[in-house]
């Protein structure tokens, strides 16, 4: 009998000790509960879509800085996060005037809301593409202006091939819908 509680003795022990060894293995023996929770800690990318302010008729939406986005979508790796908040900013650039919506970005002139390329260079790619851009009121406001460029945009749009629609989006490079925000996850 004597030697039974022995061997059960030594099997409780190596089993305790493989148990102890797998913990350390694992980190988790030699971890506190707070040190365990802040290794838990994880972070996700978040797609959100930019809220716009309307304003008043005849003047185009404003990105609201003021408000959060809307969450639409949440990633654990960053390059799937933006490579999904690409697609959604070619699918709704591909279905809207950008020039119905206007970034809050400092600058002199009004294409320079939309472009960080400045005006002059988008003008030039418009000429370069042998498009001629609007007529814009000299005497007007940013929204004159902007809603100069929105007709302008309704009128002649059709009339271009994807292609050129692709340069000069990609050109209005601050008109934008979407980004991808970094947030701490807790479990």
């Amino acid at each position: 009998m004597r030697r039974w509680h022995v061997g059960l003795g030594i099997a409780a022990l190596v089993a305790g000790t493989l148990l102890l060894a797998a913990g350390y293995r694992l980190g988790r023996a030699s971890r506190s509960e707070e040190n365990m929770a802040r290794a838990a800690r994880r972070v996700v990318y978040v797609v959100q879509e930019y809220h716009w302010r309307w304003r008043h008729n005849r003047a185009p939406y404003l990105q609201d800085e003021g408000r959060p986005g809307k969450p639409v979508k949440a990633f654990a790796d960053r390059r799937r996060a933006d490579a999904h908040c690409r697609e959604l900013n070619l699918q709704k650039r591909a279905t809207v005037n950008p020039f119905r919506f206007m970034p809050d970005a400092a600058g002199s002139y009004a294409l320079e809301q939309y472009t960080t390329r400045g005006g002059p260079a988008f003008l030039a790619l418009l000429r370069a593409e042998g498009l001629t851009p609007p007529a814009v009121p000299q005497d007007g406001d940013f929204d004159d202006v902007a809603w100069a460029w929105a007709d302008w945009w309704e009128e002649h749009r059709r009339e271009w091939d994807d292609e050129v629609v692709e340069r000069l989006l990609n050109a209005l490079d601050r008109v934008i819908f979407y980004e991808v925000v970094k947030v701490a996850f807790e479990p």
